[in-house]
């Protein structure tokens, strides 16, 4: 690639948002799409006096915090479903069925019955856990679930198969953890607290 054409991708990127901008100006102010979709400068006017922008700024940020919250406790969550399929292998269909089926019904339809039940505080916390959630879970699940065989080793321990991840086998590098059998004849690895 010439040095030429790639000093033209940034202005092309200013270029196309600027025209981005410009329509929806345009089809803002002419109504194409209704009420709904008001003009940029429309926007802009709600920003005018001081306390509209108050009103506005309290908003997001208690929003913010709804959303922030919700994400942890979603990928808490999430760790929680994951790790309890992987170590209980029996339990790996009920809490795929149970994560798949609760995520599936839309979070509109909860929000009547949450905002009665958990309080019209707690409801935005646990809608953004709902949603959430979900892509957390079959990305923790995935992960530990088809993780090659040079990354993890099982311990096996009372019938409890245990997948651990060796941190150094990520670098390439020994992080110094000490590789001896445990006691008696489970094999666990060190990340497993075994030495």
């Amino acid at each position: 690639m010439s040095t030429k054409a790639s000093a033209g991708r940034p202005a092309m990127r200013v270029v196309g948002a600027l025209v981005f901008l410009a329509c929806w100006e345009l089809i803002g102010r002419t109504g194409w799409w209704g009420e709904s979709f008001p003009a940029l400068s429309t926007i802009a006017a709600a920003f005018d006096s001081a306390a509209r922008r108050d009103l506005l700024w309290r908003s997001l940020s208690s929003t913010a915090e709804s959303a922030a919250i919700g994400l942890g406790v979603g990928a808490l969550i999430a760790l929680v479903l994951a790790g309890a399929g992987n170590l209980w292998a029996g339990l790996r269909g009920g809490l795929d069925s149970l994560a798949t089926s609760v995520y599936a019904v839309p979070t509109i339809a909860f929000g009547p019955v949450l905002i009665l039940v958990a309080g019209p505080a707690a409801t935005p916390i646990v809608l953004s856990a709902l949603s959430a959630y979900f892509p957390i879970f079959v990305a923790l699940d995935s992960g530990l679930r088809f993780a090659p065989a040079a990354q993890r080793s099982c311990c096996r321990i009372g019938g409890l198969t245990i997948t651990c991840i060796h941190a150094g086998q990520f670098s390439g590098r020994d992080t110094g953890l000490r590789r001896r059998p445990a006691p008696g004849r489970a094999r666990c690895s060190p990340w497993c607290g075994a030495r």
